[in-house]
């Protein structure tokens, strides 16, 4: 599937979605470019982190919930009912990616 950009950034490609928009702190979101994990900063937390891009730790809830090994891998508890326009979660079994 080719790349789409959807207001702000978004990337959708066959592995994966990436999603940033201008007001979020995800300009990392993809982790083929940016190289960190889907553990959260502690020093991203306390607002005083100073690594930036080559930080290892993921900075905020998109970039943590965006990650390859965190992004539909859990079932949303909405389910299909779920009226959230960006969602990290699965809504059917089906939908789940392997950890």
């Amino acid at each position: 599937m080719q790349g789409a950009v959807i207001r702000g950034k978004c990337m959708q490609t066959s592995l994966t979605r990436f999603y940033s928009a201008d007001r979020e702190n995800a300009r990392r979101c993809d982790p083929r470019k940016y190289h960190y994990t889907c553990v959260s900063c502690p020093e991203f937390r306390k607002g005083s982190y100073n690594k930036g891009d080559a930080c290892e730790y993921a900075h905020g809830i998109f970039e943590f919930w965006l990650h390859p090994r965190q992004y539909r891998t859990r079932l949303s508890k909405y389910e299909t009912y779920c009226t959230r326009r960006v969602c990290f979660f699965s809504h059917k079994p089906e939908e789940l990616r392997p950890l």
